[in-house]
Protein backbone atom coordinates (compact mmCIF):
# COMPACT_ATOMS: atom_id res chain seq x y z
CA UNK A 1 0.00 0.00 0.00
CA UNK A 2 2.87 2.37 0.75
CA UNK A 3 4.27 1.92 -2.73
CA UNK A 4 0.88 2.72 -4.21
CA UNK A 5 0.45 5.92 -2.23
CA UNK A 6 3.90 7.09 -3.38
CA UNK A 7 2.80 6.55 -6.99
CA UNK A 8 -0.43 8.44 -6.32
CA UNK A 9 1.56 11.26 -4.75
CA UNK A 10 3.75 11.62 -7.83
CA UNK A 11 0.67 11.56 -10.05
CA UNK A 12 -1.02 14.30 -8.03
CA UNK A 13 2.19 16.37 -8.27
CA UNK A 14 2.05 16.03 -12.04
CA UNK A 15 -1.60 17.05 -11.97
CA UNK A 16 -0.74 20.11 -9.87
CA UNK A 17 1.79 21.16 -12.51
CA UNK A 18 -0.96 21.19 -15.13
CA UNK A 19 -3.24 23.17 -12.84
CA UNK A 20 -4.16 25.74 -15.49
CA UNK A 21 -6.66 23.24 -16.88
CA UNK A 22 -8.67 23.70 -13.68
CA UNK A 23 -9.17 27.43 -14.28
CA UNK A 24 -12.16 27.95 -16.54
CA UNK A 25 -12.42 30.60 -19.23
CA UNK A 26 -15.25 32.08 -17.18
CA UNK A 27 -12.94 32.46 -14.15
CA UNK A 28 -10.29 34.05 -16.36
CA UNK A 29 -12.83 36.51 -17.77
CA UNK A 30 -14.23 37.39 -14.31
CA UNK A 31 -10.72 37.95 -12.93
CA UNK A 32 -9.79 40.13 -15.92
CA UNK A 33 -12.98 42.16 -15.43
CA UNK A 34 -12.04 42.72 -11.78
CA UNK A 35 -8.62 43.96 -12.93
CA UNK A 36 -10.23 46.28 -15.47
CA UNK A 37 -12.58 47.65 -12.81
CA UNK A 38 -9.70 48.33 -10.41
CA UNK A 39 -7.72 50.09 -13.16
CA UNK A 40 -10.73 52.08 -14.37
CA UNK A 41 -11.38 53.30 -10.80
CA UNK A 42 -7.64 53.83 -10.20
CA UNK A 43 -8.12 51.70 -7.10
CA UNK A 44 -4.69 50.72 -5.80
CA UNK A 45 -6.09 48.57 -2.98
CA UNK A 46 -8.41 46.59 -5.28
CA UNK A 47 -5.50 46.01 -7.68
CA UNK A 48 -3.27 44.94 -4.77
CA UNK A 49 -5.90 42.39 -3.73
CA UNK A 50 -5.68 40.82 -7.20
CA UNK A 51 -1.88 40.71 -7.26
CA UNK A 52 0.59 37.91 -6.51
CA UNK A 53 3.72 39.18 -4.75
CA UNK A 54 6.48 39.85 -5.51
CA UNK A 55 5.27 41.52 -8.70
CA UNK A 56 6.90 43.50 -11.51
CA UNK A 57 5.57 47.07 -11.92
CA UNK A 58 7.31 49.09 -14.64
CA UNK A 59 6.65 52.46 -12.99
CA UNK A 60 8.34 51.35 -9.74
CA UNK A 61 11.68 52.61 -11.01
CA UNK A 62 13.28 53.08 -7.58
CA UNK A 63 13.19 49.29 -7.05
CA UNK A 64 13.85 48.41 -10.70
CA UNK A 65 10.24 47.32 -11.01
CA UNK A 66 10.18 44.78 -8.20
CA UNK A 67 7.41 45.25 -5.65
CA UNK A 68 7.90 42.79 -2.80
CA UNK A 69 4.57 42.91 -0.98
CA UNK A 70 1.15 44.49 -0.64
CA UNK A 71 2.41 47.27 1.66
CA UNK A 72 5.02 48.33 -0.91
CA UNK A 73 2.38 48.12 -3.66
CA UNK A 74 0.00 50.37 -1.74
CA UNK A 75 2.82 52.90 -1.35
CA UNK A 76 3.28 53.21 -5.14
CA UNK A 77 2.64 56.57 -6.79
CA UNK A 78 -0.93 56.27 -8.05
CA UNK A 79 -0.44 58.94 -10.72
CA UNK A 80 2.60 57.13 -12.13
CA UNK A 81 0.81 53.78 -12.06
CA UNK A 82 -2.55 54.81 -13.49
CA UNK A 83 -1.49 56.95 -16.44
CA UNK A 84 -4.21 57.78 -18.95
CA UNK A 85 -2.46 55.69 -21.60
CA UNK A 86 -2.23 52.70 -19.23
CA UNK A 87 -5.85 52.96 -18.06
CA UNK A 88 -7.00 53.10 -21.71
CA UNK A 89 -4.76 50.16 -22.69
CA UNK A 90 -6.32 47.98 -19.99
CA UNK A 91 -9.95 49.11 -20.00
CA UNK A 92 -10.42 49.07 -23.78
CA UNK A 93 -9.87 45.31 -24.03
CA UNK A 94 -12.58 42.71 -24.57
CA UNK A 95 -11.46 40.25 -21.90
CA UNK A 96 -14.06 37.60 -22.71
CA UNK A 97 -11.68 35.80 -25.06
CA UNK A 98 -8.24 36.10 -23.45
CA UNK A 99 -5.87 33.39 -24.65
CA UNK A 100 -3.22 31.91 -22.41
CA UNK A 101 0.35 32.52 -23.55
CA UNK A 102 3.58 31.34 -21.94
CA UNK A 103 3.65 34.24 -19.47
CA UNK A 104 -0.03 33.81 -18.58
CA UNK A 105 -3.01 35.90 -19.62
CA UNK A 106 -2.26 39.34 -21.02
CA UNK A 107 -4.69 42.26 -20.92
CA UNK A 108 -3.52 44.76 -23.51
CA UNK A 109 -4.55 46.82 -26.51
CA UNK A 110 -0.98 47.74 -27.35
CA UNK A 111 2.34 48.21 -25.60
CA UNK A 112 1.20 48.53 -21.99
CA UNK A 113 -0.34 45.52 -20.26
CA UNK A 114 -1.19 43.55 -17.18
CA UNK A 115 -0.23 39.89 -17.06
CA UNK A 116 -1.91 37.43 -14.70
CA UNK A 117 -1.44 33.73 -14.26
CA UNK A 118 -2.28 30.76 -12.06
CA UNK A 119 -0.10 30.73 -8.96
CA UNK A 120 1.29 27.76 -7.08
CA UNK A 121 -1.82 27.83 -4.89
CA UNK A 122 -4.02 27.34 -7.96
CA UNK A 123 -5.56 30.82 -7.86
CA UNK A 124 -5.21 33.65 -10.35
CA UNK A 125 -3.00 36.61 -9.57
CA UNK A 126 -1.35 39.54 -11.35
CA UNK A 127 2.32 38.78 -12.03
CA UNK A 128 3.28 41.81 -14.11
CA UNK A 129 2.18 45.40 -14.65
CA UNK A 130 3.85 46.92 -17.69
CA UNK A 131 2.59 50.48 -17.46
CA UNK A 132 5.40 52.32 -19.26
Amino acid sequence: ADGESTEEDSESTEAADGKTAEISQEEVTEFAEEIEGAVMNKDLKALADLTSFPVYVASATDTEGKVENKEAFLALDKDKLFTEEFVDAITNVDVSALEKVEAGYVITDGKQNIIFNVGEDGTLGIVGINNK
